[in-house]
């Protein structure tokens, strides 16, 4: 059985080599073609989050005894990624302190309360360098509650 080539974003196949963009592709065209491949950003989230302890490393932002703060949300793509990815591999190329603090997206109050009970974990562990694998706005609410507990660590993003 062959396989489908892969979908691209003019009909003829030489559009690859080309620097534009058809004008106003169909939807059918677009979601058509991509039929049997899976297209998604979270394939790629392992790698670039590896990248990025690399980076802390190779560029002075953090040394293997700096105190890291991870937070994230509570949602189906983001809990394995850090917990068997993310964590692991910080470890592995050696960080001694990580601390994990997890943002709960059941509700807009829980959300809240959550920003809260995370803001006050980075503060009693005292951690330097907060890694936030959450979306702006949400971890927006943390900024605002570490403000308010008057706690200023550092942030990579």
């Amino acid at each position: 059985m062959e396989s489908p080539a892969p979908p691209t974003v003019l009909d003829d196949d030489s559009s690859w080599h080309r620097y534009r963009i058809a004008s106003k592709p169909s939807v059918d065209v677009l979601y058509g073609r991509d039929a049997g491949w899976v297209r998604q950003t979270a394939m790629n989230k392992d790698r670039t989050l590896k990248n990025w302890a690399d980076w802390l490393l190779e560029s002075g932002t953090a040394t293997v005894d700096t105190r890291i703060g991870v937070v994230y949300a509570d949602v189906p793509e983001d809990t394995p990624l850090v917990q068997d990815v993310f964590v692991p591999y910080l470890r592995e190329i050696g960080f001694r302190n990580v601390e994990v603090a997890v943002l709960n997206l059941s509700d807009v109050d829980g959300a809240i309360a959550s920003a809260g009970r995370v803001a006050n974990r980075l503060a009693a562990t005292d951690v330097e360098l907060v890694l936030p694998v959450a979306g702006n706005i949400l971890f927006s609410l943390v900024l605002g509650e570490l403000a308010n507990i008057g706690f200023q660590p550092r942030f990579s993003a």
